[in-house]
């Protein structure tokens, strides 16, 4: 039997959120408690020991998602998949030289974080 994948959703936009945790609990993955900010997301995944993060670039409280995805990956080894509405080009450079997994933009539907789970799962991170 194959081990269900633990992933954490980490955005500040609550339906967006719930939206998230609906699709992937359909594709058969266990989420954990959903995370609004950076700090959130630190404390959960302590708690809690995600397998693989997604994380929008733009949160609620003091660190961006960008920080805290770097602060959880040198924290605690998780990777990191990120999600934006928009991101320049910029941003994207560093999310590249940051993660090797491909950057989701908003909506996300279930196929394509499907693909990004299956990239980390066969070996992008």
């Amino acid at each position: 039997m194959q081990k269900i994948l633990k992933l954490m959703i980490v955005e500040d936009e609550y339906l967006i959120a719930l939206d998230l945790q609906m699709q992937l609990r359909r594709l058969g993955y266990e989420v954990c408690e959903l995370a609004a900010s950076g700090e959130d997301a630190l404390r959960i995944a302590q708690q809690e020991g995600p397998e693989l993060v997604l994380m929008d670039l733009n949160l609620a409280g003091s660190m961006d998602g960008l920080a805290a995805g770097q602060e959880l990956a040198a924290r605690y080894g998780i990777p990191v998949a990120f999600i934006s509405g928009y991101a320049d080009q910029d941003t994207l450079a560093q999310i590249g030289r940051f993660s090797p997994l491909p950057c989701m933009f908003k909506p996300v539907d279930g196929r394509e974080i499907h693909a990004v789970i299956r990239t980390y799962l066969d070996g992008g991170d």
